[in-house]
């Protein structure tokens, strides 16, 4: 390599590390507005704690298109010397490599549902009798007195007596889960479109997505506003078993859905941008955005229906 070359190297090496140096610390820290927000919010003061999750929002999105655009303007960041890394054909699954990297990762996500949502029905099954588990609970070794880690007297209630059915606005909640299904079917066009080679057409992949995205809102403010409704009932995460494990399974799923908003942001604008034009990431993006959709099926049928 000739000394001119390195010089070009090690310019793009430093501007590449600057580059990193500036988003990533920022990014990190920003998940400390997203933590006060939610604690702040559990308290009540839902202006201050908006305030502190926009601010993770605007973090998050402010930088991440910072990277995108300089990424844009500076492609020779990436090209210096760098071997390019290509996915082969996996002769078991028959998939491209980077598809099973997903596919690994939905696997994580699967047995981290499970547990969760597990744990919290066996739980259930071990204070309220009402379910007419009371048997299956003693067969499997769970305990099912009232006394179960100084809960409450009375089994899956809170700390008033009252049932999930006389707490939670499942009219609404339903309605919420209708919405969030509708989000699986523009998913699916915004993957039929890239496969089209349709990216940026009125009915492109970019506006499938964005159209995912703005369900996927509608969603989530649903949820937020259950939550505010509630918390101003009095029914928090100190509401027994009942409100510990109700938050928990929701707020982690509530997650996992801002997550996904977050990517497919990102992938809408490298799309308007013409930064990205590979229908296999946008297929491995319906990939999550599908498995957070069955998981809430799941959470609405085992939470608020039984």
């Amino acid at each position: 390599m000739t000394e001119e070359k390195l010089h070009t190297t090690d310019h793009h090496n430093g501007e590449h590390a600057e580059h990193v140096s500036l988003s990533a610390p920022v990014i990190g820290l920003s998940f400390a507005f997203l933590g006060f927000g939610l604690l702040v919010f559990s308290q009540k003061n839902f202006g201050f704690s908006f305030l502190l999750l926009g601010l993770f929002f605007a973090a998050i999105v402010g930088f991440s298109i910072y990277e995108i655009r300089k990424r844009k303007a500076h492609p020779e960041i990436e090209d210096v010397e760098m071997e390019t890394i290509e996915f082969k054909q996996d002769p078991l699954f028959g998939f491209m490599g980077k598809k099973l990297w997903i596919w690994g990762f939905l696997i994580s996500e699967v047995i981290f549902f499970t547990l969760l949502i597990g744990f919290s029905f066996a739980l259930r099954l071990a204070v309220d009798e009402s379910l007419g588990f009371k048997e299956i609970a003693e067969f499997c070794g769970l305990p099912y007195n009232s006394e179960l880690f100084g809960l409450y007297p009375v089994g899956w209630t809170d700390g008033y007596g009252h049932g999930p059915k006389d707490i939670l606005d499942i009219p609404l909640t339903t309605v919420n889960t209708f919405v969030l299904i509708c989000s699986s079917y523009t998913m699916v066009k915004a993957h039929e479109a890239a496969e089209n080679k349709d990216f940026l057409g009125s009915r492109g992949a970019r506006n499938w997505l964005l159209a995912t995205i703005a369900i996927g809102s509608i969603f989530l403010g649903i949820q937020v506003y259950e939550y505010a409704e509630l918390i101003n009932e009095g029914f928090t995460m100190a509401s027994g078993l009942f409100g510990a494990t109700f938050f928990l399974q929701t707020g982690f799923h509530g997650a996992h859905v801002f997550g996904g908003i977050v990517l497919l942001s990102f992938m809408a604008y490298k799309i308007h941008i013409g930064a990205m034009r590979d229908p296999t990431d946008i297929e491995i993006a319906g990939l999550y955005w599908h498995f957070i959709d069955v998981v809430w099926i799941m959470l609405f049928t085992l939470v608020y229906l039984i």
